[in-house]
């Protein structure tokens, strides 16, 4: 029995371990890496970002950001490429844009102009 609860404790504890796959050379570039990956969405996975996802393409993403990061570039350099080859909507915080700024304020638009009708044809 004992050697049963041994082998669990075991077991789960390596679900606990952690696996660094990347080497940088300061705590800024990891810590920027880490920013980076929970900030880019995974183009497979919907809602996920790439930080959390072990899909092929999120991989990709997670080894090209690093080989970006070692090479000097900088966060807003790295997010353009990135979109650039998958779209604005990998990214959690797309650029405000003229078409955008359409999409926040189109409700609103819509809203008062809503109650502008209503208002004057309850006037009749």
């Amino acid at each position: 029995m004992i050697k049963f609860f041994l082998i669990l404790f075991f077991i789960t504890s390596l679900s606990y371990a952690e696996k660094n796959l990347y080497s940088f050379n300061s705590e800024f570039q990891k810590e920027l890496f880490d920013e980076l990956t929970y900030e880019i969405g995974c183009p497979l996975c919907a809602g996920s970002n790439v930080s959390g996802s072990s899909a092929p393409i999120a991989l990709d993403i997670k080894e090209f950001i690093y080989k970006e990061i070692i090479n000097g570039k900088t966060k807003s350099e790295i997010k353009d490429q990135v979109a650039s080859k998958f779209g604005d909507e990998v990214l959690f915080a797309p650029p405000r844009n003229l078409s955008t700024l359409l999409l926040y304020f189109f409700p609103l638009v819509l809203v008062f102009l809503s109650l502008f009708f209503l208002m004057k044809a309850r006037n009749k």
